[in-house]
C-alpha cells in the first residue's frame, strides 16, 4: 500500500480592502447613474403623460399637477397650486365634491367620479376621475393621486344623437300640424331644461305664439304681437313696406345681428345666461333695436332665441326661457340651432304639403262645382269626369269610366265623336266646338255642346272637353224651326203689321201669292197690296176697324207683283202683349181656291216622306208580311251592296244569316199574331260581296183599317264599329296576358272560390305545373293541404274585408312575399283575387348577414380604464401600475415577467410583432390594440408607445401608455346601432333619405331608393352618382347643390324632373347640413320626396281652371270691425271670366270690388261675405244690365274668409227661351183664328149643298167627313 503525502496548498493573496472598496464605488456610480436615467425617464413620463394627473392634501388643495393637467384647463402652475380643488369646479359642482371628498379618504380610492370644471377662458368640461389615497409609514393620509380624462364630447354627441333621432321621429312620423308643434315644444323642453318654452309661427305679417309651455298668460298676450304700432294704432313699416317687428325676437326672426357680439351667434341666434347683466352691460344700438325687456320683468335671466329658417325663409323662432342664471353653454346652443334646422325643415314640408293641398283642394272644388260638364278622354276612355258631366248623362262616374266613352254617344254622332278624338289626340287640326248627342240613364237623348282641346295628362295625350247640356236650346230652336215651318207651310197668307199698317213680317205663302220676296215685302204699308171697293173694304178701313174693334173679317181683293187680282177671305186680329199693351196687327188670308191650294200641300207633304224615306242616315225599309222588299232606301242598299232593284227582288230571308233566321222569324210570328207590337235585335246580313254585315233591326207593323196587316216598316242601324270595338277589347284581353307573363315574378288571378282564371309562366314554375294544368283548376288542389288550409284562411279574410293582406312565407329555402287583392266590379263586389309573389331571398339573406355582422362586431367592445406598461428588451414585463393590472384583470405580481405575446389574440401576433420591430428600429407613435383578458374577454386600448434605450443607444425595451378606449368602442357600436335603428326609422318613410360627404359618396342610403331606381341601397355606399352611372346633367345639379350647402352651412331645397325605374318623376330635394362641435359640415343629409302625383294633379286642375268656359272669380271676404262683411277682394280669376265681363285679370286682382264699382249694391257683399263666413253656397240667376248678359251664378266657400264664383253665360238661352215664348203666343193666337174659319167654310159648304138640293142636284161636300176631320 503507498501512502500519498499530502501537497502544499498555493497561497492566494486576498484582495485589499482598497480594491474592495473602489468596486463598490463604481458599483454604486453605475447604479446612481442608472437611477437617474430612470428618474428623468419617469419625469418624462409623468409630464408628457396623455393623463392629466393631480394631487390634493388632507383639505383639498392642490399639491401637485403635472404638464397634462395645466394644458387641458389653460392654468399655470402658479394659479392652481395651493387653491382648492372646488374653484375649478363649475359652481353646480362645488357642493357635490365637498359632500364626496371626506368619503373619498375614507374608502381609499374613487373610480369614474363625474364633475364639470371650469377651464381659464371660462367655458367648462366634464371630467371622469380615478384616483387613491397615497399614506404615510404611519398609515395616516399623505396626499391623493388622480388621473381625469375629458368625456365632454362624448357626452354631448350622445346627447345630440339621441335627442336628434328622437327629434327625427317626431318630425317626420306626426302628420297632424298642430300635434307636431305640440311633441316639439314638449321636445324642446325636456333637451333644454327650461322651464318656459315657445315656439312663434308666421301668421299673415306677424309673429305671435303658435304654443307654449310654462310661459304666464299674461306674459303670452302681452308679447303675441311683434309687430310696432303707431299712435293711431297702424302698423309701422320699413322702407321696403315690410312691418317693424319690436324686440329681440325681432331681431333674430328678421336676421337683425352682429356676430361680433357675444350675445348673437353666426347663425343669428340670441342667447344669455343673465339678461340682468345684458341690459346692463349693453345699449339699444348693441342690442340692434329697442327692446320690451319683458323677459327680464318677468324673472328670466337664460334666454335664448333661435330662428327656425330653412332655404332663406324664416318660418317662427324657438324661445326658451329660465329663471336660473348660467343655463347656456356655446355648445348647448349649437346643438340646439342644429337640431331647429331639422324643425324649421319639418315646418317647410308641413307647410308646403299644405300648400299642396289647398292647392289641389281649390281647384278641386272649382272642378266638382264647374256648372258646365268636364271629361277628360284618352285612350278610348273617359278617365275623369266632373258630378256636371254625372248629372247631365246620368251614369255614376265609375260606370261612365268603365267603358268606351263612345258606348253613351248615340249611334249617328260616334263615327264623327271618335274621328275628332283620334285626331286631336294625333295633333290634328278638328273643330274646338261641335254639338252631339248623348245617351243618358233614363233612356232619354240629350244634345250637348261641345268644346275641346289637347292636353298632356299623366304624361300622355288627352283630350279636355268642356260639355254644355243645349238640349233645351236645340228643342227651342227645333220648336222655333217648326213653328216657322209651320207659318211657312201654311197656304194661308199671313201678315204682321205695326199698329200703321207698315208690314214686319210674312209669312211663305204671303210672298209666293204675291210674287215679291220678303225683304221686299217688310217695311211696305199693306196699301201696297192693293183693293177693290167693289169687292170688299179697303186697307185704310180694315186698319181703322181693327184698331177700334180689335178684329175685322171678310174678303178683299189684292193684286199680285203683276197686277193681277185674286180674292182673299181675310182675318185681322189686334195683338197685345201681356200688359194688355197693343203691340201690332195680324192678318191671315186664304185663297178661295182651296182645292188647288189642298192639291198643293198633298204634294209637298208626299214630297217630304219621300225625301225623308230616301235620305234617312239609316237603313229603311217596307216590308211585306212574307218578307218581300217593298220599297228600300239608299243607306241599306248602302249596307248590303245590293241595288233597289235587286234588293226588291229578293226576301230578307235569302240575306239573313241562317243562324240568326229563326229568332227573326219567331218575332215576325209574334208580330203578325198581336202578341207583341214591335221588336228589336241584334242581326247578320250578307253582304252582296260575301261578308257579314251586323246591324241593330228595328221592326213596327202597319195595319189597315179592318185589322189586316200592310207591311213592316224596319230600320237597320250599321253595327259594324262596335262590333270591332268588341274585337280591339278581345285583343286588349290578349295584351293583358301577354304582360302578366312579362312580369318577373310569380302573378295569377283566382274567383272567389279558387278557381284559376289568369296566371304567368313563373307561377307555372314555382308550383312545378304546366299553364294548362293550372287554368280553370282550383288553386288549393294545386298546393300542399298544410299551405292549401292556410292560404284559405288568408283569403277568407280578404273576402271578408274587402282589403289586400301581404305575407311572407318559405318554401324550397326561397323566400316569397305575398300580396293577395281582391278585384271588385262595378258594383264593388269581389269579381277576383290577384295574386302576386315576389322572390326576396336574397334581401333576407343580406339582413341575416347584416345581424350575424353587428353580432359579431357587438362582442369587442369592454369596459376598461387607463394603464402603464413597461417591457425589457425579450417583450417580457419589467413593470405595470395598478390600473393597468386592472384592466387585464390580474394582479401586478401576475403580470411581472410575462411576455406582451401571453396577453394577446393569436390573430393579432402577426401585427404586434411587427410593431415591436418598428419600435426597436426607433419607430413609435399611437395605434390601438386588443388584449385577452384573465377571464378570456377582450379588452380595446389606445397605445401610445415609446423605446427605452441605454446610454449607447442599444434598444432595451419600451414603456406605453394604455387609455382604456373600450367605452369608446361601445360609443363607435352604439354609433352604429344608432344609424341602425335610423335606418329602420327612414325605412317606413315614403321619403328616399341619404348621407353624403364632402366628395359627394354616399355615407347612409335608406333601402326604398330601390323603389325609383334600379339599385340597391348597399350598392351606393362609398360611391358618387357619376360612378354610379347617373346623367350628366343630374350629376352637375346635385354636385353645385352639395358643394353649396358644404361651403355655406346653410340648409337648400328644390325641385326637379329625374327619370327613374317608373318614368318621369318630380322631387322635392331637401339637403340638410351636419356639423361638428367646431361648427364645420362634415356631412349632408339628403331627403327626396316624389311630389309627381301633387305636382300633377295641381297642373291638372291648373288645365281645367285655364280651359274651362264657365267664368271663375275667387274672392276674399273684407270684415268692419263689427265682423260684419263691407268689401271683398279678387284674387283670381280665369280667362272665360275675363271674357265674359271684359275685365282684364291685371286691373282688378288685389283690388276691391268697391274699388272697381263704387256703386254696386250692398246686396251683394252680404249675400257673398254670408258664403265665405258661414260655408253656405248660394245659386241664383242674375241680368248685368252693364253688360246685357244673363248669368247662371254658384258662389261656394272655398276656404274660410274667402268665397269662389262660377259665372255660366245664359245669354243666348234666355233670348232662344224669350222668343220661343213670343211664338207659342202668335201660333195660339193664329188657332184660334183658324178654328173660326173652319166653322165659317162648314156652314157655308152646308148652304152650297142646301142650293144644290133645291136645284134638283147631288150635293158637293160630305159635311159629316168634314166635321169629323
Amino acid at each position: 500500500m503507498v501512502k500519498n503525502t499530502p501537497k502544499t496548498p498555493k497561497t492566494t493573496r486576498p484582495p485589499s480592502a482598497i480594491t474592495l472598496l473602489k468596486k463598490r464605488v463604481a458599483d454604486l456610480e453605475a447604479r446612481e447613474k442608472s437611477l437617474q436615467s430612470e428618474n428623468k425617464h419617469l419625469k418624462e413620463l409623468y409630464d408628457q403623460a396623455p393623463l392629466s394627473y393631480q394631487s390634493l392634501d388632507e383639505n383639498g388643495c392642490f399639491i401637485e399637477v403635472n404638464q397634462t393637467w395645466l394644458d387641458t384647463l389653460g392654468y399655470s402652475i402658479e394659479d392652481v397650486i395651493g387653491k382648492n380643488f372646488s374653484e375649478f369646479l363649475h359652481p353646480d359642482w362645488k357642493e357635490h365634491f365637498n359632500e364626496n371628498f371626506p368619503r373619498f379618504k375614507a374608502i381609499g380610492e374613487v373610480l369614474g367620479a363625474e364633475f364639470e370644471m371650469v377651464k381659464k377662458d371660462g367655458s367648462t368640461m366634464l371630467v371622469s376621475f380615478n384616483g387613491k389615497i397615497g399614506k404615510g409609514p404611519e398609515g395616516r393620509f399623505k396626499k391623493t393621486h388622480c388621473v381625469f380624462r375629458d368625456i365632454t364630447f362624448n357626452s354631448l354627441v350622445k346627447e345630440q344623437r339621441e335627442a336628434e333621432s328622437k327629434l327625427l321621429h317626431i318630425c317626420h312620423v306626426t302628420d297632424d300640424f298642430y300635434k307636431l308643434m305640440s311633441e316639439l315644444i314638449d321636445f324642446f323642453h325636456q333637451v333644454a331644461g327650461c322651464e318656459a318654452v315657445g315656439i312663434r309661427m308666421r301668421k299673415g305679417e306677424d309673429f305671435p305664439y303658435y304654443v307654449t309651455r310654462g310661459l304666464p298668460k299674461s306674459f303670452v298676450q302681452a308679447e303675441n304681437s311683434l309687430c310696432t304700432l303707431d299712435l293711431r294704432g297702424d302698423m309701422l313699416r320699413d322702407s321696403t313696406s315690410n312691418p317693424v317687428l319690436e324686440c329681440m325676437c325681432g331681431n333674430v326672426i328678421c336676421g337683425r345681428f352682429d356676430p361680433s357680439k357675444p350675445f348673437f351667434t353666426k347663425n343669428g341666434s340670441f342667447w344669455t345666461n343673465s339678461t340682468s347683466e345684458l341690459l346692463a352691460s349693453t345699449s339699444e344700438e348693441d342690442r340692434q333695436a329697442r327692446t320690451r325687456n319683458r323677459c327680464n320683468g318677468e324673472g328670466y335671466e337664460s334666454v335664448a332665441l333661435i330662428p327656425l329658417r330653412a332655404n332663406r325663409d324664416t318660418y317662427g323662432l324657438l324661445q326658451l326661457n329660465d329663471k336660473r342664471s348660467g343655463l347656456f353653454t356655446t355648445d348647448r346652443i349649437e346643438m340646439l340651432e342644429h337640431l331647429s334646422n331639422h324643425v324649421a325643415l319639418a315646418i317647410a314640408k308641413h307647410m308646403a304639403d299644405e300648400e299642396l293641398r289647398n292647392s289641389e283642394e281649390k281647384y278641386r272644388l272649382l272642378f266638382e262645382n264647374a256648372q258646365e260638364a268636364i271629361i277628360i278622354t284618352q285612350d278610348r276612355r273617359m278617365i275623369l269626369v266632373n258630378p256636371a258631366a254625372v248629372k247631365i248623362i246620368g251614369y255614376s262616374a265609375e260606370k261612365l269610366t268603365a267603358q268606351p266613352f263612345t258606348e253613351f254617344i248615340h249611334p249617328d254622332d260616334r263615327e264623327m265623336a271618335f274621328d275628332y278624338h283620334l285626331k286631336r289626340l294625333r295633333g290634328e287640326a278638328v273643330p274646338s266646338n261641335y254639338s252631339l248627342r248623348v245617351l243618358c240613364q233614363n233612356g232619354t237623348v240629350k244634345w250637348i255642346e261641345q268644346n275641346g282641346s289637347l292636353i298632356t295628362w299623366n304624361g300622355k295625350p288627352a283630350s279636355l272637353n268642356f260639355l254644355t247640356d243645349i238640349t233645351e236650346r236645340i228643342l227651342a230652336e227645333k220648336t222655333l224651326r217648326f213653328q216657322a215651318m209651320v207659318l211657312d207651310q201654311i197656304q194661308d197668307m199671313i201678315t204682321v203689321t205695326d199698329l200703321q199698317g207698315v208690314i214686319t213680317y210674312v209669312n211663305q205663302a204671303e210672298t209666293r201669292k204675291f210674287g215679291i220676296n220678303m225683304s221686299e215685302l217688310i217695311g211696305r204699308h199693306v196699301e201696297s197690296y192693293g183693293h177693290d171697293p167693289d169687292h170688299g173694304a179697303t186697307q185704310q178701313e180694315i186698319i181703322e176697324t181693327t184698331l177700334t174693334s180689335g178684329q175685322w173679317r171678310g174678303e178683299i181683293v189684292n193684286y199680285d207683283a203683276l197686277g193681277r187680282p185674286f180674292l182673299i177671305y181675310c182675318r185681322t186680329t189686334l195683338i197685345r202683349d201681356e200688359t194688355g199693351r197693343a203691340i201690332c196687327m195680324c192678318g191671315i188670308g186664304t185663297d178661295i181656291t182651296e182645292k188647288k191650294l189642298t192639291d198643293n200641300v198633298l204634294r209637298e207633304s208626299e214630297s217630304r216622306f219621300s225625301n225623308a224615306f230616301e235620305y234617312a242616315a239609316i237603313g229603311m225599309a217596307l216590308v211585306s208580311p212574307e218578307g218581300c222588299w217593298l220599297k228600300v232606301n239608299r243607306a241599306i242598299c248602302e249596307l248590303v251592296g245590293y241595288t233597289e232593284s235587286e234588293l226588291l227582288a229578293r226576301t230578307f230571308q235569302e240575306i239573313t244569316h241562317p243562324e240568326d233566321l229563326e229568332t227573326d222569324l219567331e218575332y215576325v210570328r209574334q208580330m203578325l199574331a198581336g202578341e207583341i207590337r214591335t221588336y228589336q235585335m241584334e242581326k247578320r246580313y250578307y253582304h252582296k260581296a260575301g261578308h257579314i254585315v251586323w246591324v241593330v233591326l228595328s221592326v213596327s207593323l202597319v195595319w189597315d183599317t179592318h185589322g189586316k196587316p200592310l207591311y213592316f216598316i224596319s230600320q237597320v242601324e250599321d253595327l259594324s264599329e262596335r262590333k270591332k270595338t268588341e274585337d280591339d277589347l278581345r285583343k286588349s284581353k290578349m295584351i293583358l296576358r301577354s304582360f302578366i307573363d312579362a312580369i318577373p315574378e310569380s302573378a295569377f288571378m283566382i274567383d272567389p272560390d279558387g278557381t284559376v282564371l289568369l296566371l304567368n309562366k313563373i307561377t307555372a314554375e314555382r308550383l312545378v305545373k304546366s299553364m294548362d294544368d293550372m287554368l280553370g283548376r282550383n288553386i288549393y288542389d294545386l298546393i300542399p293541404e298544410d299551405i292549401s288550409r292556410s292560404r284559405k284562411l288568408i283569403v277568407d279574410k280578404v273576402l271578408q274585408t274587402k282589403t289586400s293582406i301581404s305575407f311572407e312565407d318559405k318554401r324550397l329555402n326561397r323566400h316569397i312575399y305575398n300580396s293577395i287583392n281582391p278585384v271588385l266590379d262595378e258594383n264593388g263586389n269581389i269579381a277576383g283575387l290577384a295574386v302576386v309573389g315576389v322572390d326576396i331571398t336574397d334581401r333576407r339573406q343580406a339582413e341575416d348577414a347584416l345581424r350575424k355582422s353587428e353580432e359579431k362586431y357587438r362582442l369587442f367592445v369592454e369596459m376598461a380604464s387607463e394603464g402603464i406598461w413597461a417591457i425589457d428588451g425579450n417583450y417580457r414585463t419589467t413593470f405595470v401600475n395598478r390600473q393597468m393590472a386592472e384592466i387585464l384583470g390580474y394582479t401586478i405580481e401576475e403580470m411581472q415577467g410575462k411576455s406582451v405575446d401571453y396577453y394577446m389574440f393569436e390573430e393579432d401576433l402577426n401585427d404586434h410583432r411587427k410593431k415591436m420591430e418598428e419600435r426597436k428600429q426607433g419607430g413609435g407613435g399611437s395605434y390601438e390594440r386588443r388584449f385577452r383578458h384573465k377571464d378570456g374577454r377582450e379588452v380595446w386600448t389606445h397605445v401610445s408607445a415609446t423605446a427605452t434605450r441605454n446610454n449607447e443607444g442599444l434598444f432595451i425595451g419600451s414603456h406605453a401608455f394604455f387609455t382604456d378606449i373600450t367605452e369608446r368602442k361601445k360609443a363607435e357600436e352604439a354609433l352604429r346601432e344608432g344609424e341602425a335603428t335610423y335606418r329602420t326609422l327612414v325605412t317606413g318613410l315614403p321619403d328616399v333619405v341619404m348621407r353624403f360627404d364632402r366628395d359627394g359618396r354616399h355615407l347612409f342610403v335608406s333601402d326604398n331608393v330601390n323603389d325609383m331606381v334600379d339599385l340597391q341601397a348597399g350598392q351606393f355606399i362609398g360611391k358618387t352618382h357619376r360612378e354610379l352611372d347617373f346623367p350628366e346633367t343630374q350629376c352637375k345639379l346635385w354636385e353645385d347643390a352639395l358643394i353649396k350647402v358644404f361651403d355655406s352651412g346653410a340648409p337648400y331645397e328644390t325641385e326637379f324632373a329625374f327619370e327613374g325605374k317608373n318614368g318621369p318623376a318630380i322631387l322635392n330635394w331637401r339637403l340638410v347640413p351636419e356639423s361638428d362641435n367646431n361648427g364645420k359640415v362634415r356631412s349632408v343629409l339628403s331627403i327626396s320626396r316624389d311630389i309627381t302625383s301633387h305636382r300633377r294633379a295641381e297642373q291638372n286642375y291648373r288645365i281645367l281652371f285655364r280651359e274651362m268656359l264657365d267664368g271663375f272669380a275667387l274672392h276674399e271676404i273684407i270684415c268692419d270691425a263689427e265682423g260684419n262683411p263691407a268689401d271683398y277682394r279678387f284674387l283670381a280669376v280665369n280667362p272665360a271670366f275675363e271674357r265674359m265681363t271684359n275685365m282684364k285679370e291685371d286691373d282688378i286682382l288685389g283690388r276691391t270690388i268697391l274699388e272697381i264699382m263704387p256703386g254696386i249694391e250692398r246686396y251683394w257683399i252680404e249675400t257673398y261675405g254670408g258664403v265665405a263666413l258661414t260655408g253656405e253656397p248660394v245659386f241664383f240667376e242674375n241680368y248685368s244690365a252693364d253688360l246685357k248678359k244673363h248669368f247662371e251664378v254658384t258662389a261656394f266657400r272655398s276656404e274660410p274668409n274667402q268665397f269662389a264664383c262660377i259665372f255660366a253665360d245664359i245669354t243666348e238661352r234666355r233670348l232662344a227661351e224669350e222668343a220661343l215664348l213670343k211664338k207659342t203666343e202668335d201660333l195660339n193666337r193664329y188657332n184660334k183664328m183658324m178654328v173660326g174659319r173652319e166653322l165659317k167654310m162648314i156652314q157655308l159648304k152646308k148652304e152650297i149643298n142646301a142650293l144644290l138640293k133645291k136645284l134638283g142636284e147631288k150635293e158637293k161636300y160630305n159635311i159629316h167627313e168634314i166635321s169629323k176631320k
